[in-house]
């Protein structure tokens, strides 16, 4: 088989990549699902996170990037409006849409968020000495990489 550079791998190579890579999405879910369990986050924090990743969104934008439906998302952004998390602006070309943006006490409480996060990983990481900084400085620049590579349209 041949890679990206061009040079040709072993399907063994390929089939070990195929499986941590599986592996890395499904651990890194579980993760950010135990975190969030445990945390007890409101929902709000992932469409404000949504919010921060995309800038200010439609209901529709907001429904899609979060995988749900556009009711769901309503629920979720009026939510926000509530809290005081976010506020509702005019769509600049589309007057009958309107864009969710999030305000200063939303990114307060998002940044609080991310902040307990780390807090939580930071104690578990205590819990494994043999886990060095360097290894958790590693994954964060291989999943920044990732995050940075655009998913291929046919990939299978």
């Amino acid at each position: 088989m041949v890679n990206a550079s061009g040079s040709v791998t072993e399907v063994t190579e390929v089939d070990e990549v195929t499986e941590l890579a599986s592996d890395l999405v499904t651990r890194a879910a579980r993760l950010v699902r135990e975190l969030r369990r445990r945390l007890d986050l409101p929902a709000g924090i992932r469409v404000l996170s949504v919010l921060d990743e995309f800038g200010p969104s439609t209901v529709t934008q907001l429904a899609t990037a979060y995988s749900c439906s556009q009711p769901t998302m309503t629920g979720l952004v009026n939510q926000l409006l509530e809290q005081d998390w976010a506020t509702k602006e005019p769509h600049p070309t589309d007057t009958r849409a309107s864009l969710v943006v999030a305000t200063s006490a939303g990114a307060a409480a998002l940044a609080r968020a991310r902040r307990l996060n780390g807090e939580a990983i930071r104690a578990r990481l205590e819990q494994h000495p043999s886990l060095t900084t360097e290894e958790l400085r590693t994954t964060v620049t291989v999943l920044r990489e990732l995050l940075a590579v655009p998913v291929p349209e046919d990939y299978e």
